[in-house]
């Protein structure tokens, strides 16, 4: 009757059927319940029990479903705590190796058994994202703990070896315990390297890069990186080159640079190994408003600099930027019908708009427009202000009819432009859909 309880309980723990069968060993299926002599050359557990082996198995069946029944099963807490690691900074030349460990409390309610399928063990957070460190001993990105058993209240290591880059200044990595798939919460430790020896390295100490500028603005800028590899930078071998997405021209050129690309020499004669090296330039804003990608490259000796390359996104503005306020145009009208349109804008830029503001009104794709009326001035509008002027901070205002004598459904763009090409508006269109019956 013990035997019959402890293994019943044992059973609803993981999951085995009592009356069931199972492969062992890749051989061949037998009973869950089995005696030593079935899988071994031993007498074990002798012939008096061996012949109660199909009995056992029935009345464990039954305890085992009353178990179930009575909701007695086993609920696993998977619970883990960090106790001690090894260094978590380390300095190492490029290839070098070290031995990283970490001590885990198993502070859940079941052993971790290493042999078991649904195991505890550690994996790296950038695995899948080509490891910075290299890792040089994670099989299919998994650590075992070296303790084949672990029980509640009993602490186990897990150690690997990794490898420093050879192209990277900095590397850092996160380890943290997996079952099931799924994180141990608060198991997590990171590891950084320092990679020291490399020939040509650096640090982007300083710069003082605007996130945002007006159109065509002159911007004089300054970036500091210290020389963090074991040459000399000098300023004959030394530059600092910018471009725009995908390494094309930049937008930003100025034409104080000493080519497309830049080339902005060091101010210091030569920086070595702990020095920085100072590059001042100017940028030169586009004419275009938008979010820009700058991409900076530090070289020397025509090679780049590991660690040496920068991005930056930068926002240019509009000093002309408007707000639509409102409007009265509806979403249907009758193709007999010559309705009145009021527009008001909001000027929320920082210039005055003044008659040389116009408002356009465009069909799809800008095409000219579908609603022309004869008071047009001509097929896209062209309206003026009703006021002479509009400070920032005031309403401008629109008015003007509109016809369409076809039935249909169609895409209006309603767009503030100005006649001086150089000025753009931002944010002064919107689009409606129109029906016309």
């Amino acid at each position: 009757a013990a035997l019959v309880n402890l293994i019943a309980h044992k059973a609803v723990d993981f999951g085995i059927s009592p009356k069931g069968q199972s492969d062992f060993q890749d051989l061949e299926d037998l009973p869950n319940i089995v005696g030593h002599q079935d899988v071994d050359c031993t007498l074990c557990p002798g012939e008096n029990l061996e012949a109660k082996l199909e009995s056992i198995r029935s009345d464990v069946q039954v305890k085992y479903t009353r178990l179930k029944d009575t909701g007695a099963s086993f609920v696993p807490v998977v619970k883990a705590k960090l106790i001690e690691q090894s260094a978590t900074e380390l300095e190492l030349e490029p290839g070098q190796t070290a031995t990283i460990w970490a001590d885990y409390k198993n502070t859940g309610n079941f052993t971790w058994r290493r042999y078991f399928e649904d195991t505890v063990y550690l994996v790296s957070a950038n695995y899948d994202k080509n490891s910075l460190l290299q890792l040089s001993s994670i099989g299919e990105n998994q650590v075992d703990f070296e303790e084949g058993n672990i029980a509640p209240q009993e602490t186990g290591r897990v150690s690997f070896t990794i490898k420093a880059p050879i192209d990277q200044l900095l590397a850092t990595e996160t380890f943290y315990l997996v079952y099931d798939g799924e994180e141990i919460p608060g198991s997590r430790f990171t590891v950084e390297v320092e990679v020291v020896g490399l020939e040509y390295a650096a640090d982007l100490s300083m710069d003082d890069i605007l996130p945002a500028s007006f159109v065509r603005a002159k911007i004089r800028t300054t970036f500091r990186f210290v020389n963090k590899g074991v040459k000399t930078w000098t300023k004959e071998n030394s530059y600092l080159n910018i471009y725009d997405l995908n390494l094309n021209p930049s937008v930003y050129h100025d034409s104080s640079w000493a080519t497309q690309d830049g080339e902005i020499r060091q101010v210091e004669n030569s920086v070595k190994n702990g020095e920085a090296a100072t590059f001042v330039f100017y940028l030169k804003s586009p004419s275009s408003p938008g979010l820009y990608k700058q991409i900076f490259k530090l070289f020397c000796e025509d090679e780049e600099i590991i660690n040496g390359k920068v991005n930056f996104i930068t926002r240019v503005d509009s000093h002309y930027q408007a707000e639509l306020i409102e409007h009265n145009i509806p979403p249907a009208i009758l193709s007999i019908w010559k309705p009145k349109a009021t527009i008001k804008f909001k000027n929320t830029g920082i210039a005055t708009w003044d008659q040389n503001l116009r408002l356009n009104v465009y069909d799809l794709s800008y095409q000219p427009s579908r609603f022309v009326d004869n008071s047009w001035p001509s097929s896209s509008g062209q309206f003026r202000l009703k006021e002479s002027t509009v400070a920032p901070g005031e309403t401008g205002t629109f008015e003007f009819v509109y016809r369409n004598r076809q039935t249909g459904i169609y895409k209006q763009i309603f767009r503030l432009e100005s006649t001086n090409r150089n000025i753009t508006i931002q944010n002064g269109s919107f689009s409606l859909i129109t029906r016309v019956d």
